[in-house]
């Protein structure tokens, strides 16, 4: 749309369409939100991810501990390789 308004005034003015650069948009953040929808913040500067999700994206180190039912707890792992809940559990010795 903007690339369309910009050649509309270029061919108004005279001036040669190769010479007119749109400026690129926004990069969109590429993380799922817990809803199922996509991140509505801007990426930063040549990334995928907003800075609220950089730091998930980056963490691919999940818990270490197992659920009650035996599966591997899915929350990303901040202490000790344990998530905030599972870390409490293994200091008072319960893990």
């Amino acid at each position: 749309m903007l690339k369309t308004i910009l050649l509309s005034f270029a061919l108004l003015l005279g001036v040669p369409s190769t010479q007119v650069v749109a400026k690129p948009q926004p990069k969109r953040c590429e993380a799922i939100t817990q809803k199922g929808t996509r991140c509505k913040n801007q990426a930063v500067e040549n990334g995928k991810y907003c800075p609220v999700h950089k730091s998930k994206a980056t963490s691919a180190k999940k818990c270490k501990a197992k659920t009650k039912d035996g599966k591997r707890c899915s929350r990303a792992a901040k202490k000790q390789g344990y998530c905030s809940q599972h870390y409490q559990m293994y200091l008072k010795k319960k893990i």
